[in-house]
Formats: structure tokens, sequence, C-alpha cells
């Protein structure tokens, strides 16, 4: 009766903090599919950087002229994002790590120096923001995908392969996110675009696992319900 008791009390922690990561994806996904169909937008995404989109003014960089006309939707969905995955990082009884929730909360607090310091404005502190949101949060994934943190997972070897696989992809998007930083490479845009998509489709799979986890710890936690036996079956004693 106790655990059952703790599996009921502890699954809404998780699924809302599942609902929180997907939301959070959601509205920087929805921010930037905004801005990119804006129709006086100039833009070039394989050199640009995605952050770009969100400069307050039109402005010349490497040669090439951005202008985002909807840049303030943009920082207001990097804005949503960032409070909703800092949020996500305090909720309880997730069964993440140190270094699992130090991951999120640094990209939602990345997401909201840059959407807060434009690159046109502030670049400096807008650069921190972006270095923030992505080395610092794929390498403490990556750290916490090599620790073993996960979501409890229904067995031992889930557990296993879910940390192996969010070390590799971490590791991936920490590599990429650390080249897209050096202006002497040409494809920044695209660098950072291949960064974002892994740690995006890191933080889908984690939130995958907590709503499978809940699912199973309500199975789990069900009592058996045997059919009762048929009394006409039952011998008869006289």
């Amino acid at each position: 009766m106790i655990a059952r008791a703790r599996t009921s009390s502890v699954r809404p922690y998780r699924v809302l903090a599942a609902v929180g990561l997907f939301t959070a994806l959601f509205a920087f996904t929805a921010a930037t599919a905004w801005a990119l169909a804006s129709p006086e937008l100039i833009y070039h995404w394989p050199l640009s950087m995605i952050s770009d989109l969100g400069a307050g003014s039109c402005f010349t960089t490497d040669g090439r002229w951005i202008c985002s006309p909807r840049a303030a939707w943009f920082n207001a969905g990097l804005l949503a994002a960032g409070a909703l995955l800092i949020i996500t990082s305090l909720i309880p009884h997730l069964g993440w790590g140190p270094f699992l929730r130090l991951a999120v909360a640094a990209a939602g607090g990345g997401l909201i120096m840059v959407a807060a310091f434009p690159s046109d404005s502030a670049p400096g502190l807008h650069m921190a923001g972006a270095v923030l949101a992505l080395p610092v949060a794929a390498g403490s994934m990556m750290i916490s995908g090599i620790r073993g943190e996960a979501t409890p997972p229904t067995t031992a070897s889930h557990r296993f392969s879910a940390a192996r696989l969010r070390a590799l992809l971490s590791a991936t998007a920490l590599l990429v996110s650390v080249v897209h930083l050096f202006p002497q490479w040409r494809l920044r845009g695209a660098a950072e675009l291949a960064s974002l998509s892994l740690l995006f489709l890191v933080i889908v799979l984690e939130a995958w696992s907590l709503l499978v986890r809940s699912g199973a710890e309500v199975t789990k936690g069900r009592p058996d319900r045997r059919p009762a036996a048929d009394r006409s079956a039952a011998p008869q004693h006289r």
C-alpha cells in the first residue's frame, strides 16, 4: 500500500515535467517558424545564427544583410521556452541526477539571455547566453549520460541504454556547438542548427521516458484483479 501511494504521488510530477519539456520545445519551434515565415525576412540559415532572428534592427554581419521583422515574436517564444525549461528543472521526484537538472536549467537560462540581449544590441551577453544554452547544456547532458543519470526505467538494461544514448547524442551536440562558435567556420548557422536538433532530440527522449515510466508505474501499482471463482463449480458439502 505504501509503494502504491508513493507511485501515485510521484507520477503527477513526472507527467508535469514531460508536459513542460514538450511545451518548451513547441514554443521555441513555433517562434522560429513564425519568424522564418515573414515575407520581409532577409536571412541565410546555413550561414547565420538562429538567434539573429531576434535582432531588433537590420544589420550586416560577415558581409550579409540580416533583417527579421518578427524579432519580437521570436524573442517572446525564446523567453517562454527558457522559463519553462528552468521551471521543469526544479520539479522534484523525477529521478534526475544533478547534471541532468543542470543541463535543462542551463538551456533555459541561455535561451532567456539570448532573447533578452539580442545580437545587435548586446553581442557579448548574447554570446554568453548562446554558450550557456548549447555547449554548457550539451556538456552537462553528456556528463549525466556518462554517470548513468536517467529517469528510472523499467529495467536496468533500459537505464544503461538510455544513459548511453544521451551521452552519445550530447557529445555530438557539444562538438558541433563548439565548432559553430568559431568565426572562421563558414557554415555556422548549419552547425548551430545541427547542435540544437541533437539537443532537442535528447530532451524529447527524456520527456518521452518520463511519460513511459509514469505509465509503467501506474500499471505496476494496480492491484491484481482475478476473476471470482464460479460458485456453481464449487463442490457442495452436505
